[in-house]
């Protein structure tokens, strides 16, 4: 099996995953859209700009599967400045599969969003609940779904999509990390919202990765849920970092804190379940600020 990861720059994720494909030893490229390097991993690399540069990889290396990492997270929800980079997001897919389907690549790892659900009222969100997306993020990655389903339907080229909540990890940039690190250095008690109540979902970036790298050999042409079973607030993040400020340790509010999304694909095609807690990791998190300054 030889797989060429393809994504933007390096971040936590493909460094993860990286390590992974090492220690499973399994070959793997990399194409990037910007300049990076690994010494420390000794990888292949190759600079991506276009289909041409897919193209010549495929040439040079057989591969068997890709991992799509290519896009612009969507981080606003504003016409303007979101359709740019939806349009890229799109023009980068299409360009990917066009290049897999000449190369005879088997198989297409393809990182979905569960904002494709939108705002839902069932008790269960399973992958075959009706897409609402409400984000520009869910609407774009819904777009990019059905591209690849067709690109299976018309020229037989195998796909795992899976759909994550947010990710995060020990070093990634994330805007709730930003929002609790701040907070921490406030004077200022904090003020609870409305909006503030609206539950969030978060996968750390090793159990994403795991996901990813059981795709290789699971869950063909397969729509899968790949997120937390546990979920938080921002006013629980809130009331937790007050609390905390005063007396130093304290757990996070006690609650029904269970998903909504279903995760039992996941369990039953590729034996994945989520290992890191991401109420544990902000305790620990909060931990280590104060410590570092201290």
């Amino acid at each position: 099996m030889n797989v060429l990861i393809l994504c933007k720059s390096n971040n936590e994720i493909t460094t993860c995953l990286i390590k992974e494909l090492n220690r499973k030893e399994i070959p793997f490229v990399i194409g990037y859209q910007e300049e990076s390097k690994h010494p420390l991993f000794g990888c292949q690399t190759y600079k991506v700009k276009s289909k041409e540069d897919i193209e010549s990889i495929f040439s040079n290396y057989p591969i068997d599967n890709v991992i799509h990492l290519m896009n612009t997270a969507i981080s606003t929800n504003s016409i303007k400045e979101s359709f740019h980079e939806s349009e890229e997001n799109m023009e980068w897919t299409t360009t990917i599969l066009e290049a897999c389907v000449k190369a005879n690549v088997k198989k297409i790892i393809f990182p979905s969003t569960i904002s494709v659900y939108g705002d839902q009222d069932k008790e269960q969100i399973t992958e075959e609940t009706t897409l609402n997306p409400i984000l520009f993020e869910g609407l774009s990655k819904k777009m990019e779904e059905r591209y690849i389903q067709n690109y299976h339907v018309l020229y037989g080229l195998t796909y795992s999509i899976l759909r994550f909540s947010c990710l995060f990890g020990d070093h990634f940039s994330w805007k709730e990390q930003d929002f609790l690190l701040s907070s921490y250095q406030q004077e200022n008690k904090f003020v609870s919202s409305q909006n503030g109540e609206k539950e969030m979902n978060f996968i750390h970036v090793r159990d994403a990765v795991k996901a990813m790298i059981l795709s290789l050999d699971h869950a063909d042409n397969e729509i899968i849920n790949i997120c937390s079973q546990e979920t938080i607030t921002r006013n629980e993040i809130v009331q937790f970092v007050e609390a905390y400020k005063k007396i130093g340790s304290i757990e996070l509010p006690i609650r029904d804190c269970g998903s909504r999304v279903s995760i039992r694909k996941a369990k039953e095609l590729m034996n994945w379940v989520p290992t890191v807690s991401f109420r544990n990791q902000l305790i620990n998190r909060l931990k280590n600020y104060q410590v570092e300054n201290a």
